[in-house]
């Protein structure tokens, strides 16, 4: 080619070029030959570079046309083109287009090695061309291949291409494209590249281990290659396909995972003349961090052995393995003697990331992949009736660790067998997969399941044929239920082959499956031979039918609003690997906080949770093991194209594997392909096949729908958004596609310097997700959302690191509940009673409702109330996603008396608590000193004493603030007031690595420095304090009363520009007043006793538990997550209280100081060194969580230089 040439030739023509004064394509005679652009699903041409389309908030359409297709460039470190089938004697014009979305742009254009433009800078926002006439040695061996180069700035863009020649047409460029369809078939298509005209007769073949496959491209130019079903099981990776046209040939791949389904043979509950068919090899297993160089099939010279937990991490078992180092493990176990003549299956449900599996010293398998199943068959290399050695090699890094970003996400390695391993035997001729498709009828009342079987010879010897036999039973009373066939004739299958079969069985009316009524079967399917029963096997299926209507998901014909919540495999002391009491504890306290929704962000959970939630009723979006592919996040992309061939066949491999797993639980709602990843060929083929491997759900993909980050033009049946802030629901409305939050309302995690300080945060984030979840509810093209995140992300490594990204669930990681977990609970209730309608009358409450269950008319629940001491129970008739009236007889109720409610359903769980008072409930505060005379001042020795009956205040005469108050002679204050503008702060790191130290951030003003310090004498004495800080100048105005009343007026002028996350005045009281309690106005009516943010309540500043790091206690507690500690208190103790009436803090004696107000401001305690401190705010915002901002601005208010800052706070002594 062209780039051989010397570089005096290549610097000869590039003038030749230059000085070619008109550009040829407006000439006479030449005809336009190709013209590419990027706007097509596929483009041949493209060799090297990922496609990307503007959006319009990026390029607006007085630039360009919103449906232009130059808005639709490939961009790249560099962008390759190939330009192929050029008559060597004909004459060659080029016309390039440029469109760019920066200045910042340039960038280098070559043929080949020849430079056609050596610098330039593209225009933002224009479509730029650059014509010039090609030279015959630029094309002399038919090809042209075009390069654009980054010098700098994002990337390198060519907006299209467009081939001018004297002649007309290009030469015949044969060309190959083949996917594979599952089920062992290749389709695929031979055309002309340059005008995608089809070719017919070409020979197509394909070669593995001997064997030859042949197929001729009919007059479509389309051929299908049907592989030998033996192919499955030797062929690793891709599988190549030849391509002979005329004597030119061509060649293209297909990855194994488009090709084959993964084998994930249907354990067993019976094998005839077999006692137990599976067998559990979980629990002690040998392990060798450092095996010897050369380890390889047997642990007799590995090295050193220690013992270690199976399922478990290495690294949370204490144990170190080099990056890039494969460990080894090592198991002795007895095969059953009965086992001998069966088939025998290694079954391991996940081993990070990569493995090499021996059984008595012979290789068996090997597999990539580390949150997904796979299975080894080890027939031929056990003994049964003999003890046998499981030896396996296991590597934590690699190509999946890449795509899945694992490691990187949890900051640790997550190398191991993380999950369960079984052994089990199944019959020669066994149900190598047996999945059930649910579908209803029109009324949604009677079902037809399509039981879809693979039935595999595993022997060598042909099988003459027999029947399966079907049955179904209700999984909770175990009646059976009538079906209208139960008995299917099997075919014979030959020797080491597959047949697959399809029975439709028709079920009259079966209760349906959903979030709200999880109605289970289970099938049981015998094989038999003759009257022998071979195998029997069971799938647990739920009766229901997915379908995408426009921008709405309809579960058995109702559209469903998703309450959810993201779901990482977590816990501090096992890592992502858990046990199976856990998988359940998180289900349950999922629903029981009214989520019906759980996104398995970011791989396939374990088959344990998927099982527990068709158990108890959560709709599942199982996710892909992939996360961050192209994504910025990752930093291998930065050198790396995710788009690169060689990372296809890991994805499909690691969705296939979920899929064939878990595609009969009634609980998975739809599929997700990745997580904040970039779309592309890849993906469109993973798309494909698993629209393949499962028709009967939609598939998600997680990226951005709208606006310019990472929106690539997805076209999954489900979209997507991230963090869309509080105007996300408006924009969603014409969302054509039902558009999901897949992840919204970030918790408060890595404002650590802040949470440190006040958990407050935590109780105030619930009023940014109320707002937000009823807008998104109130959006039809908005299938619902899932919060981020749901379990805390922290692991408390054995070398003493904490390490991960923290503290963002509802619930922590030993599973306490978090205060976010009641917001959620209130705020994906399916009751709400709406408070501002709410009537006492004749006896009566009446109040308005809104049903927001999916599927439960409210007359299926139970309105339970009290009042005094009078109970009872109703029901209301209010349909699914309705509204209504309710009218509860409750009698005669008094002022400030209460009427609880409790919603409960028909299966015992309680979705909402609700208290109404007949009467706003004020202030009750009685001063604790009543007025019995004077209140006087003297001022002496530099202080100014203000004297009361039974009450004393000692001001500092220079700096106007308290030196002590006190009630008798005990002394319970010591300072104050002092001006607080508390900044935001975002610190704290988004992720945990070991190194942090978080230093709770709560500064008061500092450096005050008072000018002026006066006192006036009436009936009340007043002192008139004047000064500056360094944040701000002004004023205290500080009364107190005969009855020993202090009210502060203070007004300031800030001198610095401050956003303040609270503002107020913080006074000291001595380190014996460590009970802080109030009585306050709330989000709720109801709140549980261990909620920090209850309406009323009493808490110790230390409650006798050990002091914890910043992401909570390293070892499991058994108290409540409120008693966490730090130096500054209990989280209950140190967290703001909102909108208070009374606060007080007291010492053993009652004794202290108490706030009183009206609901509008807030208080904070923390310990300083020997002193309680007590913040008196005016204000409070939500806080800086980076992910949360968008939503917390709206609270915000910044102070400029020159604002004024005024406030008054009322306090007495008690």
């Amino acid at each position: 080619m062209f780039r051989s040439f010397h570089l005096l030739i290549l610097t000869s023509i590039f003038a030749l070029i230059l000085s070619s004064a008109v550009f040829a394509a407006g000439s006479e005679g030449m005809h336009l030959v190709a013209d590419i652009d990027f706007a097509g699903q596929d483009t041949p041409a493209l060799i090297e570079g990922a496609k990307w389309k503007y959006p319009l908030t990026a390029i607006g359409t007085d630039k360009v046309a919103a449906d232009s297709t130059k808005r639709i460039v490939a961009f790249g470190e560099q962008v390759t083109v190939s330009l192929a089938g050029l008559r060597a004697e004909a004459k060659y014009s080029l016309e390039v287009s440029y469109l760019s979305d920066s200045r910042d742009r340039v960038q280098r254009l070559k043929a080949d090695d020849l430079v056609l433009q050596k610098r330039h800078e593209l225009k933002k926002g224009q479509v730029e061309r650059f014509s010039v006439d090609l030279p015959e040695q630029v094309y002399a061996d038919g090809e042209i291949v075009l390069t654009a180069e980054k010098i700098s700035g994002p990337n390198a863009v060519i907006a299209g291409v467009k081939l001018f020649s004297n002649q007309q047409g290009m030469l015949c460029l044969p060309a190959v494209k083949a996917a594979g369809k599952l089920g062992g078939h290749i389709e695929g298509k031979v055309f002309n590249a340059n005008d995608n005209e089809p070719l017919a007769g070409a020979a197509i073949k394909s070669e593995y281990d001997g064997q030859i496959v042949e197929a001729v491209s009919d007059s479509e130019g389309r051929f299908v290659l049907k592989l030998p079903y033996e192919w499955r099981e030797g062929l690793a990776k891709n599988l190549k396909i030849t391509c002979v046209w005329q004597g030119r040939e061509e060649r293209t791949w297909v990855p194994r995972g488009e090709i084959f389904r993964p084998r994930l043979t249907v354990r067993p509950v019976d094998v005839k003349k077999v006692d137990q068919p599976i067998m559990s090899l979980n629990g002690h297993w040998d392990f060798c961090p450092v095996p010897d160089e050369g380890f390889s099939n047997t642990g007799e010279n590995a090295g050193q052995w220690y013992e270690i937990e199976v399922p478990g991490e290495w690294v949370m078992q204490g144990f170190a393995v080099e990056q890039g180092k494969f460990a080894a493990y090592r198991r002795k176990l007895d095969v059953p003697e009965d086992w001998d003549g069966q088939r025998v299956k290694l079954r391991f449900d996940g081993v990070y990331s990569v493995c090499r599996i021996w059984v008595n010293g012979q290789p068996a398998g090997e597999h990539s992949g580390g949150f997904t199943p796979f299975e080894v068959d080890v027939t031929d290399l056990v003994n049964a009736g003999d003890e046998n050695e499981i030896v396996l090699a296991v590597k934590n890094e690699s190509l999946a660790d890449v795509l899945a970003s694992g490691s990187q996400y949890a900051v640790h390695q997550l190398g191991g067998i993380s999950r369960k391993v079984t052994m089990f035997a199944v019959p020669t001729v066994n149900v190598a997969s047996m999945h059930v498709v649910t579908d209803m009828d029109e009324e949604y009342a009677d079902a037809v399941m399509r039981v879809e079987m693979d039935i595999v010879n595993d022997g060598e010897k042909n099988w003459k044929g027999g029947k399966v036999e079907f049955k179904l039973t209700a999984w909770k009373d175990k009646q059976d239920v009538r079906i209208d066939q139960d008995k299917f004739k099997i075919d014979a299958i030959a020797a080491g082959q597959r047949l697959r079969k399809v029975f439709e069985i028709k079920v009259d009316n079966p209760r349906k499956w959903t979030s709200e009524t999880p109605n289970l079967y289970v099938l049981s399917c015998e094989l038999k031979r003759g009257w022998s029963m071979l195998e029997k096997v069971q799938r647990r299926i739920g009766f229901r039918e997915i379908e995408v209507q426009g921008n709405q998901l309809l579960v058995n014909g109702k559209p469903v609003k998703l309450r959810g919540v993201n779901r990482h495999e977590a816990h501090p002391l096992r890592g992502r690997s858990l046990t199976a009491e856990q998988w359940r504890t998180d289900a349950e306290l999922f629903k029981a906080a009214n989520c019906n929704y759980i996104r398995t962000s970011h791989y396939p959970p374990a088959e344990e949770f998927i099982a527990a939630c068709d158990e108890i009723g959560l709709f599942v979006e199982e996710e892909a093991p992939f996360c961050w592919v192209g994504h910025g996040t990752n930093s291998t992309w930065r050198n790396a194209d995710p788009q690169a061939r060689k990372n296809l066949q890991t994805l499909l491999q690691g969705t296939a594997e979920m899929i064939e797993r878990d595609r009969s639980n009634p609980s998975v709602l739809f599929w997700s392909l990745a997580n904040e990843s970039q779309w592309g060929r890849n993906f469109e083929r993973t798309f494909a096949m698993s629209n393949l491997a499962d028709p009967s759900r939609p598939k998600a993909f997680h990226d951005q729908s709208w606006g310019g980050y990472n929106n690539y033009g997805s076209n999954t049946q489900i979209a997507n958004f991230h963090y869309p802030g509080p105007g996300g629901p408006e924009q969603a409305k014409n969302s054509e596609r039902p558009l999901l939050f897949g992840e919204y309302l970030h918790l408060n995690a890595y404002n650590r310097f802040e949470l440190t300080a006040d958990p407050g945060l935590r109780d105030i984030w619930g009023q940014g997700l109320k707002k937000m979840w009823d807008d998104m509810y109130a959006t039809d093209a908005l299938l619902g959302g899932a919060i981020w995140s749901g379990v805390d992300d922290t692991f408390f490594l054995p070398n003493g690191k904490t390490v991960g990204y923290g503290t963002w669930g509802p619930i922590d990681g030993w599973r306490r509940k978090k205060p976010e977990w009641w917001h959620v609970k209130k705020v994906y209730s399916p009751v709400r009673i709406l408070e501002d309608s709410v009537i006492f009358a004749d006896g009566e409450m009446h109040a308005e409702v809104e049903n927001r269950f999916n599927f439960t008319n409210l007359d299926e629940v139970v309105f339970a109330w009290t009042c005094d001491e009078r109970s009872g129970k109703a029901r209301f008739d209010i349909p699914p996603r309705g509204k209504g009236k309710i009218k509860l007889p409750i009698g005669d109720i008094a002022a400030d008396q209460a009427a609880g409610i409790t919603i409960v359903t028909a299966d015992g769980r309680v979705v909402d608590e609700y208290r109404f008072v007949n009467e706003t409930i004020e202030s009750d505060h009685e001063p604790m000193k009543q007025a019995a005379g004077k209140v006087t001042a003297v001022t002496e020795d530099g202080k100014i004493v203000v004297n009361g009956d039974g009450f004393r205040y000692v001001f500092d005469k220079t700096s106007g603030k308290l030196k002590g108050g006190y009630v008798g002679d005990d002394k319970v204050l010591t300072g104050g007031p002092e001006l607080m503008l508390l900044p935001l702060n975002s610190g704290g790191d988004t992720q945990m690595t070991g190194e942090d130290e978080y230093v709770p951030f709560t500064p008061t003003c500092s450096a005050w420095k008072a000018d002026t310090v006066n006192v006036e004498e009436s009936e009340n004495v007043v002192i008139n304090v004047a000064g500056k800080y360094d944040e701000a100048q002004g004023s205290y105005r500080i009364v107190i009363g005969p009855d020993g009343e202090m009210t502060v007026k203070y007004d300031f002028t800030c001198l610095k520009d401050i956003n303040p996350r609270q503002v107020g005045i913080v006074f000291d009281t001595t380190k014996h007043c460590d009970t802080l309690s109030w009585k306050r106005d709330g989000l709720w009516t109801a709140y549980p006793d261990w909620h920090i943010g209850r309406l009323e309540g009493s808490t110790r500043a230390f409650a006798g538990t050990p002091v914890s790091e910043s992401a909570g206690p390293r070892y499991e507690p058994a108290y409540e997550w409120r008693f966490d500690c730090n130096e500054l208190g209990t989280n209950d103790f140190r967290s703001t209280k909102e909108n208070i009436y009374t606060a007080s803090l007291t010492d053993d004696r009652a004794r202290g100081l108490e706030v009183n107000s009206d609901g509008s401001q807030s208080v904070r305690a923390w310990l300083s060194n020997d002193t309680i401190r007590l913040l008196i705010a005016d204000y409070i915002n939500p806080g800086s969580e980076r992910f949360y901002r968008r939503h917390a601005r709206q609270w915000d208010r910044p102070l400029k230089k020159g604002d004024k800052i005024a406030g008054t706070v009322t306090v007495s002594l008690r």
